[in-house]
């Protein structure tokens, strides 16, 4: 009975937006077991056809969002918000801080239907040291913000070949493209 109960909360606990997901666990063993499907289309295969990622992104269709850089960040009426929870600016990196983490990424749907996305221009190329995260935004259904989620960004080591194919995919730029 305890084992079926600890699956009915973890099933009651554990979602993966957009995928179907379950767990359960068989009264004679002690291991719970997990089913994840998830739509082809969100997945990222490498030339073996590998999964080497999942796009988890859940952006309501009918949200606009607006990409801002540091400084437009910084002007903006919402960053008074964020810094009351901490979100700071440091100048001599030029880059935001949370919790002493680096932040790369930051979404905020600050108004119905209108979102503001931050991303580090220095995403590729990290200069500060530390840990580094992606921050969403969580505000009530008045719009009030409430806290940060945050996810940490793993560390890598990029070649410079695979370091402007990184840039190039932030930016949407082609760098190989002739000008």
């Amino acid at each position: 009975m305890e084992k079926k109960f600890i699956a009915i909360v973890l099933a009651m606990c554990i979602s993966i937006p957009g995928t179907a997901f379950s767990v359960s666990a068989d009264a004679q063993e002690s291991e719970a077991t997990t089913d994840l499907k998830l739509p082809e289309d969100k997945l990222i295969r490498d030339k073996e056809g590998k999964i080497v990622g999942v796009d988890v992104t859940e952006r309501v269709p009918d949200v606009k969002y607006s990409n801002y850089n540091i400084q437009q960040l910084m002007d903006m009426e919402q960053f008074k918000e964020y810094e009351q929870l901490g979100l700071t600016y440091d100048k001599d990196n030029n880059t935001l801080l949370f919790a002493e983490m680096e932040v790369v990424n930051l979404e905020d749907e600050y108004k119905n239907g209108i979102a503001l996305q931050y991303l580090s221009e220095q995403a590729a190329s990290p200069k500060s040291g530390l840990k580094r995260i992606s921050v969403t935004a969580i505000r009530d259904d008045e719009f009030h913000l409430q806290y940060f989620e945050f996810s940490e960004l793993a560390d890598s080591t990029l070649s410079d070949d695979s370091l402007v194919e990184y840039e190039s995919a932030l930016t949407g730029y082609d760098t190989e493209a002739e000008p």
